[in-house]
């Protein structure tokens, strides 16, 4: 089996282990977006490069006054 049917396997059953809200996946893009709840989402890419997976979500919101820096 190769690592992208593995990943995708995967990824298709952490929905209900993590008892997450929704799971999205984008299949041309090799992506997700896994939803905790309202304000808690993590994106997770497939770097076939790399035989990794990326993930991505916000930490914190920044301050107006700080976004420019």
């Amino acid at each position: 089996m190769s690592s992208w049917q593995t990943v995708h396997e995967l990824i298709a059953q952490v929905g209900p282990v993590l008892d997450l809200r929704q799971v999205t996946e984008f299949a041309e893009d090799r992506t997700w977006c896994l939803v905790f709840d309202a304000s808690t989402g993590i994106d997770v890419d497939y770097d076939e490069r790399g035989d990794r997976l990326v993930l991505t979500a916000n930490v914190a919101a920044v301050a107006g006054h700080a976004q420019a820096k």
